[in-house]
């Protein structure tokens, strides 16, 4: 009875530690989707001068296909562990780290732009296509 126990045992540990050395290999996958189902677009956040934040200009960033702005926002945020504060009410953009609408200025809010164009609204409805310039711009 005993030789049955320690046997279940040692193949119980030899299956635990191929399972962590199969799931642990090493290599560091990108958060982002890969292949065809993404789509390459670039990033950039202009912050206000008073918050002496250095601007992110031009970062080349992959997301999902048919992402909105609201999405391409939260994951680079999430991935590049900048803070992103979403009114999930109104899916608004709030703060983008640790800046938040009226810091600086009273009226001043985060605005999002495609390709220089001003996102009028809900940030959540516009989809982005593949080449897209997504800024964030504290105005």
């Amino acid at each position: 009875m005993s030789k049955r126990i320690i046997s279940f045992l040692l193949i119980a540990v030899l299956v635990l530690i191929s399972a962590l050395i199969t799931g642990c290999s090493g290599s560091k996958e990108e958060s982002a989707p890969k292949g065809s189902d993404s789509i390459d677009i670039m990033i950039s956040i202009d912050y206000p001068a008073k918050a002496e934040i250095p601007d992110m200009e031009n970062i080349k960033f992959k997301v999902e296909k048919n992402s909105s702005v609201l999405d391409a926002i939260q994951l680079y945020c999430s991935v590049s562990e900048i803070s992103c504060l979403v009114d999930t009410s109104f899916n608004s953009l709030e703060g983008i780290g640790g800046v938040q609408n009226g810091d600086y200025d009273k009226y001043a809010t985060w605005q999002c732009m495609v390709n220089d164009a001003l996102i009028a609204g809900d940030p959540s409805n516009h989809k982005l296509a593949n080449g897209d310039s997504l800024s964030l711009i504290y105005e």
